[in-house]
């Protein structure tokens, strides 16, 4: 359940969250606050730990945030870049996302929720925890744009990621998707804390477009498409062939997804399973035009019915193949399946010029 506390509840919270820490170190003697944290140090409070062996006391400095996305961490880490503190600082958050975890790690800057989750690095001090159940879930995603069910902003997102260096205002995209100016501002704001989006004063573009197509994958598969299993005696490439002239006969109902859209995009690996997208009213005429068999296993077509249209936005003709777009594309390649991650590694490459 959400839960709303003011900055000074959170900043409370943080201190004890700290000290039950530090009193957990069996060589420490003494927790000294330090006076006027914010006028000398970067950072809410701080206190300066004592031990009770040979090592000079250690100073940590944190800052609290409401917040714990990429977006606040990276703002955090500029700011320390430009003032060189000559103490240990801390990043803290209701809750802290992996992605953010490591940006901070990287820089040499601990973090800490309030959970329980921590990595705190200054000699002699270590502690590092973690696994530790989230108690603040709400802040992590507050909706989850990336669900099946998201339609308007799966839309939003496919309508960006289809011209992935443009730079893009609130109200182009509302007038491109149709979707209201409320939504894709929703979306903009959440890309932006995640790190997928960067903004300024003439809009807002996409970045990192590799961690978020992953991510997105991951919650996406959560609940599949309607998808039956069919066996043909063609040979895949015989298969994919008679698809498209049933096509051309058919203005362009059935889609080549998953290993066969791979394979026009960035060819890297071999199938023997093709994937087609096919409307729920021309399903029973496509299957009995192929001549498909509905399997249990052993099949070597998978005939999906779309949840809506959003898996066949973009789809594009190539060599005269109508294959889902290089975004469906990917999502259906990471769903775990054989090499899948590999071939979508490929398109990511090609397609938006990351790397993994």
């Amino acid at each position: 359940m959400k839960q709303d506390y003011s900055f000074l509840q959170y900043e409370q919270m943080a201190k004890e969250q700290l000290c039950n820490l530090l009193r957990k170190v069996p060589f420490l003697s003494d927790i000294e606050q330090l006076p006027n944290v914010q006028r000398t140090m970067p950072g809410d409070f701080g206190y300066a730990v004592h031990f009770d062996v040979q090592y000079p006391p250690v100073s940590l400095c944190v800052e609290v945030k409401p917040r714990g996305e990429r977006r606040f961490a990276e703002m955090y880490v500029e700011m320390l870049s430009r003032r060189a503190p000559d103490v240990y600082c801390i990043f803290s958050a209701p809750y802290i996302t992996e992605q953010t975890a490591e940006i901070l790690k990287n820089a040499g800057i601990g973090y800490m929720d309030l959970s329980g989750n921590c990595y705190i690095a200054s000699a002699p001090l270590f502690i590092s925890i973690q696994g530790m159940p989230n108690r603040f879930i709400a802040y992590q995603q507050d909706k989850n744009y990336f669900s099946r069910s998201a339609s308007a902003a799966s839309t939003i997102l496919r309508t960006m990621l289809n011209e992935p260096n443009n730079e893009w205002q609130i109200q182009e995209l509302h007038e491109l998707t149709g979707k209201s100016l409320g939504s894709v501002s929703n979306v903009k704001r959440f890309l932006i804390d995640h790190g997928w989006a960067e903004g300024n004063r003439s809009g807002f573009r996409l970045c990192g477009i590799g961690e978020l197509l992953r991510t997105w994958a991951s919650a996406y598969h959560e609940n599949e498409d309607r998808l039956r299993r069919f066996y043909s005696l063609d040979s895949v490439a015989e298969l994919e062939h008679r698809i498209q002239k049933w096509n051309a006969a058919h203005m362009g109902h059935a889609t080549l997804g998953g290993f066969g859209a791979a394979a026009r995009y960035a060819p890297t690996v071999r199938y023997h399973k093709t994937s087609v997208y096919v409307e729920s009213q021309d399903f029973s005429e496509f299957i009995q035009d192929l001549e498909l068999k509905e399997v249990a296993s052993g099949e070597n077509v998978n005939v999906i019915l779309p949840h809506d249209g959003t898996p066949l936005l973009f789809s594009q003709t190539v060599n005269g193949d109508l294959i889902t777009s290089p975004v469906q594309t990917i999502l259906d390649l990471l769903s775990g399946i054989g090499r899948g991650e590999e071939a979508a590694n490929a398109i990511i490459r090609k397609e938006y010029k990351e790397n993994e």
